[in-house]
């Protein structure tokens, strides 16, 4: 592939990514609303308050993958409340005692809902926030690990989210130099906790978790997201491209996946070796198989767009990122270089490098890159 191809590609799949992110008034909205649901379990004088909870995002929101969904406008957004309590206390303990005191709230009374784990409270229309109350692991090496209730709150399992968000930042930056935002007319993407601005590696892991949801909607067995990030991440290698991310992404995942003593496949969490994200694989060999067909239609979709022409591009980015935003990718791609050139005379104008000849040239139609102009 030529550089000025690979170029376009490139920009153009940082305009799909860009798309994808939710907006800053999204992520601020969010972010107010669950610090305030801090500030409430925090209120001074209240029982919960002495056990000094502690509320932060986890998952995609945590690590800058974050993407709207698809065919809805309610987004998920996964908290921890870490809380200090005594060794006796029970998961069910934990979980009961965030509960009370969120129906203590008028506001979250009427929007709460709980789940096995977890407190969910839903702003219609908007976002739901999964709130999952955890424990400080003291005896964990990273000194960021925490013990969450297993499914039936009978016991504690062990979980860092802060210490994977560290390794998938410190993967992010292996090697690398940060992907700036292609223009300034683009809404900019929300900040993340890392940086403020895109990686390849994170546009890279938005663009394969969108590709998944469109492939296989609301397939249960359909792969995971939290697979997808890890394996992506150590297989990342460095690259400044987001297309030459995803090639090499593709084809080194597999590589990345181990296996156990009896052959059942691992994916194994980087911040607790203890902990294989695949272990639904081996009791649902649906799930594995899925996988792999999903990788192997990631590759053959990203050879297509290697080979695609502007005019050929929103049908080429469909399967990553879907129509919309295929086509608002190449609209805003076709507005820049209009703007572009049109600031590129004004410099020549007033410079007076344009004589009277070319003040009385034929003009140059802007570019629709959609055919013939109508």
């Amino acid at each position: 592939m030529n550089l000025s191809k690979q170029h376009l590609i490139d920009e153009l799949l940082t305009y799909c990514g860009m798309a994808l992110d939710l907006t800053p008034t999204q992520y601020k909205n969010a972010t107010q609303k669950y610090q305030a649901v801090g500030d409430w379990l925090n209120k001074p004088g209240t029982l919960l308050a002495e056990a000094q909870p502690l509320i932060y995002p986890q998952g995609s929101m945590a690590i800058g993958t974050a993407t709207k969904p698809v065919n809805r406008s309610e987004f998920d957004l996964d908290l921890v409340c870490q809380i200090q309590i005594n060794d006796e206390a029970s998961p069910a303990d934990l979980k009961r005692a965030v509960g009370q005191r969120l129906k203590e709230n008028d506001i979250y009374l009427e929007r709460l809902e709980e789940k096995n784990r977890c407190w969910r409270i839903v702003y219609a229309d908007e976002f739901h926030m999964d709130i999952l109350p955890g424990r400080h692991y003291p005896r964990a090496i990273s000194g960021t690990a925490l013990l969450v209730s297993d499914k039936n709150l009978a016991t504690w399992k062990e979980t860092d989210p802060k210490g994977y968000a560290n390794w998938f930042a410190e993967r992010c930056h292996h090697q690398i130099t940060l992907v700036k935002g292609v223009r300034d007319e683009v809404e900019a993407p929300p900040p993340s906790p890392q940086t403020s601005t895109k990686m390849p590696l994170q546009l890279a892991v938005q663009i394969l978790k969108r590709h998944r949801d469109l492939r296989f909607g609301d397939d249960k067995d359909a792969p995971i997201s939290i697979i997808i990030t890890t394996l992506a991440a150590k297989a990342y290698e460095g690259q400044n491209s987001v297309f030459e991310t995803l090639l090499r992404l593709i084809a080194r995942m597999p590589s990345f996946i181990e296996k156990d003593s009896s052959g059942e496949s691992m994916v194994i969490n980087p911040v607790n070796p203890q902990e294989n994200f695949a272990d639904k694989w081996r009791e649902a060999p649906r799930k594995e198989n899925l996988f792999f067909d999903w990788l192997h239609a990631a590759k053959r979709d990203l050879i297509r767009l290697s080979n695609t022409s502007l005019p050929n591009a929103v049908n080429d980015l469909t399967p990553f990122v879907g129509e919309r935003i295929s086509s608002e990718a190449v609209r805003q791609y076709a507005k820049n270089l209009n703007d572009q050139r049109k600031t590129t005379l004004r410099c020549l104008t007033a410079t007076g490098v344009l004589g009277a000849e070319s003040a009385n040239a034929r003009p140059i139609p802007p570019n629709t890159f959609f055919g013939r102009d109508s």
